[in-house]
């Protein structure tokens, strides 16, 4: 199994990411041109590219939804339906909002992971969540997937306490799932911004699965030292090295 990825597809994400930053600042920009793809009425922000079939899909954080757009040469867009919305009863563990997060494809199926936020869920404010497509416009959530930080290797408020709101990363830390195949360990991984269980310090958990829907909690992939934030974490290879 091989990661699905759109490395040619950076410089288009970045003009984006820039675009929305003066948006989100109320900043007058650059002059749009016409590479750039702007959305009416909202701040585009957090882009997960994704790329598959001959076609550029760039999904990106729309209110507290999650936008997707489409390409066949980067160039000209075509805006489809929104992927995901947050949940709309009071206790849907991302009322608040759905965060940024990642897309795999395994037999035929996409995994589209992301972070549901609601600080009134008694279980913790930010959590995994999961939702599936077969043809990247339709998505199904999989309420029955979500997990939590699981209070051992990583720290969650309602299992291990509140933590000193003077650092950086008292609140419910547990954001922005990272998903791809390792071929060196056979298996899924999965990394994202969390803390150590004592609150001693933020991180870079690890969780692994062999189906996309069971995941255990691994040893984190790095310690951060308490003035820093472990939010987006990307992982690749290149040359037979890793890079973070």
């Amino acid at each position: 199994m091989r990661i699905k990825s759109a490395g040619s597809i950076c410089f288009s994400a970045v003009l984006f990411l820039f675009m929305g930053v003066f948006s989100a600042m109320g900043v007058a920009g650059p002059a749009p041109i016409e590479l750039h793809f702007q959305p009416e009425e909202t701040v585009l922000g957090d882009v997960i590219p994704f790329f598959w079939d001959g076609i550029y899909h760039i999904f990106y954080l729309r209110g507290s939804g999650w936008g997707h757009i489409s390409s066949k040469d980067l160039v000209h867009w075509e805006e489809l339906p929104n992927a995901i919305e947050s949940g709309q009863e009071a206790d849907a563990p991302d009322r608040e909002n759905c965060w940024t997060g990642s897309i795999v494809e395994h037999g035929g199926v996409f995994h589209l992971f992301y972070t549901g936020k609601n600080s009134r869920d008694p279980k913790g404010d930010q959590k995994v969540m999961h939702a599936t497509s077969h043809d990247l416009i339709t998505w199904t959530k999989r309420h029955e997937d979500t997990f939590y930080a699981d209070g051992s290797i990583y720290w969650n408020k309602s299992i291990n306490g509140p933590i000193d709101d003077k650092l950086i990363y008292h609140h419910q830390a547990f954001r922005d799932p990272e998903v791809f195949w390792s071929d060196t360990t056979g298996d899924w991984r999965l990394l994202l911004h969390a803390a150590l269980a004592d609150g001693s310090a933020p991180a870079i958990a690890l969780y692994s699965s062999d189906d996309l829907t069971h995941w255990k909690p691994e040893q984190p992939l790095l310690v951060l030292p308490k003035t820093s934030s472990g939010d987006c974490p990307h992982l690749f290879e290149m040359n037979d090295r890793w890079y973070l």
